[in-house]
């Protein structure tokens, strides 16, 4: 196995210099770890004629964000037998409908922890029982 090498003709003799200069992208980036997530919701009959649950303390989360702009926080999947929920814990109270929501926050150049509860307001007609819990978390930074 045979290596070339290839030296600079002009390596000498030169003893001008110019400036160079250098950019650098920083790639807005946004993780989520979750520390603490709910499981299920459990509808009562109580529940029902309240016509919402109550989960205190439901999610614990440490949010990390290098975007200057912020990130949005993302719940998705919220369905049947809850027609939206309300989300208190992250300075100012959501409300997402069916499907998902998300919330905008600004930049905190640090790693922001949140404790957040939730209030699940029941769709018409909700049968009591033990349901799988029905939100995703997730985070994207902001360009």
């Amino acid at each position: 196995a045979s290596m070339a090498y290839m030296a600079d003709a002009e390596s000498g003799g030169n003893s001008g210099s110019s400036p160079i200069t250098v950019t650098a992208t920083v790639e807005p980036l946004a993780s989520i770890k979750i520390d603490h997530q709910s499981t299920e919701v459990i509808v009562t009959t109580a529940d029902i004629i309240r016509g919402y649950v109550d989960i205190q303390k439901g999610s614990r989360v440490e949010i990390k964000s290098n975007s200057p702009a912020g990130y949005l926080l993302a719940f998705e999947g919220l369905g049947e037998p809850f027609k939206e929920v309300q989300v208190e814990g992250l300075g100012k109270d959501i409300q997402i409908g069916t499907g998902s929501g998300w919330i905008a926050r600004p930049y905190s150049g640090s790693t922001v922890m949140a404790e957040l509860s939730y209030r699940f307001i029941l769709s018409e007609n909700p049968q009591p029982g033990t349901y799988a819990w029905p939100l995703a978390i997730s985070v994207i930074p902001r360009q």
